[in-house]
């Protein structure tokens, strides 16, 4: 295949792409992903678990500059993105105990199918349900969770983190890139502690919303499926990073709360 049906593979991909996602965005596309079964399926944990992502390079930096150890809370667990960076780096093995917690059985069922490693815990329930030191910490890490949180119960997130500490040097790193989401829980933490910081770092990351659509249009569109098909097999890639470079990347600015 030469460079030219190479551009017009892609052209045409993110025309497809773009005209879909012209068309779900004109109705609520939060309900539209949801009523089409987006979460129901592997795809999507497969998906997040394999494409490019460093926001989660952060964490690795800061396990291994601060030499934590011990027991993990892996809060909003997902598709497992955690624990993969940390079998990228060999630092699964310097925890005891990962526990890890999603409100969602999709996520929580395709994180045990994916790892098997004898210090890992899965559990499928909301972190709002851990109280009087049920499944307490060394280090508590919650990445991109806290927008899903309705604003009435962010307090109680604080102090269900605070209540799970196993000691005083136990630390939570609360990460977001919502803004929205991050003065409120900026605005919370200040009523409940003083002791806390906030440092800021910078990221690419995928586009949520049109890598979703992506692969609702990759599942129900035959020349969309080909195409990407194609072009993973071309860039000898997966179709999941195929699909994330055609929705495309943002630079975002992440805060990390610590305390």
């Amino acid at each position: 295949m030469n460079d030219n049906s190479i551009i017009y593979l892609l052209k045409r991909s993110k025309q497809l792409l773009d005209d879909y996602y012209k068309e779900i965005h004109n109705s609520n596309i939060h309900s539209y992903l949801m009523s089409n079964g987006i979460f129901e399926n592997d795809f999507l944990p497969k998906a997040l678990l394999n494409i490019s992502d460093e926001s989660y390079r952060y964490y690795i930096d800061y396990i291994i500059n601060h030499n934590t150890l011990g027991v993990l809370l892996n809060v909003f667990s997902g598709s497992g993105r955690l624990i993969k960076e940390l079998k990228a780096f060999d630092l699964l093995s310097s925890f005891s105990i990962i526990n890890n917690i999603d409100i969602s059985k999709n996520m929580i069922s395709f994180e045990k199918k994916s790892f098997c490693d004898k210090n890992l815990n899965f559990y499928c329930n909301d972190i709002l349900n851990f109280e009087n030191n049920t499944i307490t910490f060394d280090i508590a890490i919650c990445h991109c969770g806290i927008r899903y949180i309705t604003k009435e119960k962010l307090s109680k997130l604080i102090h269900v983190l605070l209540s799970q500490k196993r000691s005083n040097s136990s630390r939570c790193l609360v990460t977001e890139s919502n803004l929205t989401a991050v003065k409120l829980f900026y605005k919370d933490l200040n009523s409940i502690t003083s002791s806390y910081t906030i440092e800021k770092h910078i990221a690419p990351v995928h586009r949520n919303t049109r890598l979703y659509a992506s692969i609702l249009l990759y599942k129900n569109s035959e020349e969309f499926k080909s195409i990407i098909d194609s072009l993973s097999s071309l860039y000898f890639s997966n179709s999941y990073s195929v699909l994330a470079d055609i929705s495309g990347y943002k630079t975002v600015e992440f805060f990390t709360f610590i305390f």
